[in-house]
């Protein structure tokens, strides 16, 4: 059987609770077995990512492409540029 490669892989925006976004990911895909990731993304994140200042928005997009799982604390320090 060919390897299955993964293609997909969800993005999950939330709010306020992580864990409710995380269950609502496992209800909608129980042990699917093909291999699929996924990412709970802070709805933080966006206003972050559109500041208008540049140089913010390079602190934290720095601050994610370093990070296997998003740490909101951290994103928000780079952010503040702590």
């Amino acid at each position: 059987m060919a390897e299955i490669q993964q293609k997909i892989v969800p993005h999950l925006w939330f709010d306020q609770d992580a864990r409710e976004a995380a269950s609502f990911y496992c209800a909608v895909f129980p042990d699917s077995g093909y291999g699929l990731s996924w990412q709970i993304v802070p709805g933080e994140l966006s206003t972050m990512m559109t500041d208008a200042d540049p140089e913010r928005v390079n602190r934290v997009t720095r601050a994610v492409l370093e990070m296997k799982k998003l740490d909101l604390a951290a994103l928000q320090e780079a952010y503040d540029g702590r």
